[in-house]
């Protein structure tokens, strides 16, 4: 089991060595449930751990560095003000990727508008 740490910052990430072995997660103190886990190989992913439906689950945020610390704890909001409503980060992922884009909407307000 992690450590719990005060707030994980990018600062912080880079400074987490890997385990001998398997895996190792730091826990943040703000966001019930966020860390970050560091495998032996030297990856680091942000993770969320929630309970829906009685069901403890693990969701992967992103890695560091592609994804900064900053970026992670707001996704990492996000997901808890969803789980608290009842869905779940894959629902909510499939949310984001089946809804329109600009262009998608532009190309249709033009299309009603006849310009």
């Amino acid at each position: 089991m992690g450590r719990i740490r005060d707030k994980i910052t990018d600062d912080c990430v880079k400074g987490f060595k890997p385990p001998q072995s398997g895996q190792h997660i730091e826990w943040d103190n703000k966001i019930p449930g966020f860390g970050v886990r560091i495998n032996a190989g030297g990856s680091k992913s942000f993770v969320l751990n929630y309970t829906l439906n009685g069901k403890r689950r693990r969701y992967k945020i992103g890695r560091f560095p592609a994804m900064s610390a900053t970026a992670a704890r707001i996704t990492a909001n996000q997901l808890v003000t969803g789980i608290k409503a009842g869905v779940g980060p894959p629902d909510l992922k499939i949310q984001r990727e089946s809804a329109p884009t600009f262009a998608d909407l532009v190309t249709k307000y033009l299309r009603r508008t006849g310009l």
